[in-house]
């Protein structure tokens, strides 16, 4: 498992250092590296990955000095189903598709007026919706 980029003396990247189930660590020089780790679910507190799933990548880039851009565009899910704050499944557009419905705390749905689809829009605007509730110290359901 890589755990840390190795850089030169003008911050470069010229490596990794991996340390493998034994402990032993070792360590990789290249001309380039490539960090292809899978996904990042594990940055964000709350998500549907498989714990196995943290991002260690991104993470690893970024402490090495890496500037990371376009996080804007990471697809998720925005209707994860939570309790106590552990993620514990996605609750699928399906179900809005059959009828239900995104409501705050108040039972005020949360997306008349927003989008032409309501509750059936993409799902970054749903998403940016929820995140506008939650801003304001609103449950979302």
């Amino acid at each position: 498992m890589v755990y840390e980029v190795v850089r030169d003396k003008e911050g470069r990247c010229i490596g990794v250092k991996t340390k493998n189930a034994k402990g032993v660590i070792t360590r990789y020089e290249a001309p380039h590296t490539v960090l292809a780790s899978g996904g990042v679910g594990g940055i964000f507190e709350t998500n549907s990955n498989q714990s196995t799933i943290t991002g260690d990548g991104m993470v690893i880039a970024y402490l090495a000095g890496a500037r990371l851009g376009d996080l804007e565009f990471i697809q998720y899910h925005p209707t994860l189903l939570t309790i106590g704050g552990k993620g514990v499944g996605l609750v699928s557009e399906a179900v809005r598709g059959e009828g239900a419905t995104l409501i705050n705390q108040w039972g005020q749905k949360l997306m008349k007026g927003v989008h032409v689809k309501e509750d059936l829009a993409p799902r970054h605007i749903v998403a940016h919706r929820i995140y506008q509730e939650r801003q304001k110290g609103k449950k979302c359901f």
